[in-house]
């Protein structure tokens, strides 16, 4: 199975003209939603993943180099090898929403994102921490769910405690199951947000099982 490897990869590959930010983030969110949508334009596709045009064509080249996707007269489709790769990414990053985290003060806008089958590595907290600044964000909480509880692991076995509005939304806008795990980022954009969240999963992903 195609692992984040390839993914890395990719976001590393050096290319010509403007410099652009492409991150894992942007890769990953890319392959969810094709995968999403089965087939959609450039236009729709860098409206949705939140970047340039000039950025998705370099990441629709840079997949299509590698056989992830085809582009077609209906717009990018995910080729065999890419539609694999999307059901490992969406068995474990299931759902992502803005959410009301004021309660936390590290950040002014907040993304969560529910994870499912990925567990804490034996890499301290604070790294996860870290792996969210470097993509952008103020900050990040994480949260397990446990028989129906949020707990903020070596803080807290009660969310709702420490952030009620918060717990609420979550509980709301994601369904959690006993064994998820959420992310919660802080950043000065909703985007921003959301790609430290997915950067902290993907750091935490077991590449053997990926």
């Amino acid at each position: 199975m195609a692992s984040t490897t390839v993914l890395k990869e990719i976001a590393a590959e050096r290319f010509t003209g403007p410099r652009a930010a492409i991150s894992l983030s942007n890769i990953v969110k890319t392959i969810l939603v094709i995968g999403q949508r089965k087939a959609i334009g450039r236009a729709s596709l860098s409206k949705e993943v939140g970047v340039g045009e000039g950025v998705t064509r370099t990441i629709i080249a840079r997949l299509k180099k590698k056989t992830f996707l085809t582009v077609t007269n209906k717009g990018c489709i995910l080729s065999k090898k890419g539609e694999t790769l999307y059901s490992a990414l969406s068995a474990k990053l299931i759902r992502i929403a803005n959410v009301e985290g004021k309660e936390l003060n590290i950040g002014g806008k907040y993304s969560a994102l529910l994870t499912r089958n990925i567990q804490f590595s034996s890499h301290p907290i604070l790294d996860y921490r870290d792996t969210a600044i470097r993509a952008g964000a103020s900050g990040a909480i994480l949260m397990t769910s446990e028989k129906k509880k949020l707990a903020i692991p070596s803080v807290t076995d009660e969310a709702g405690i420490y952030a009620p509005r918060l717990a609420n939304d979550l509980r709301n806008k994601l369904d959690p199951k006993d064994g998820d795990m959420i992310i919660v980022c802080g950043a000065p954009t909703y985007r921003d947000a959301e790609n430290a969240a997915i950067a902290v999963a993907l750091s935490m992903v077991d590449e053997k099982r990926f």
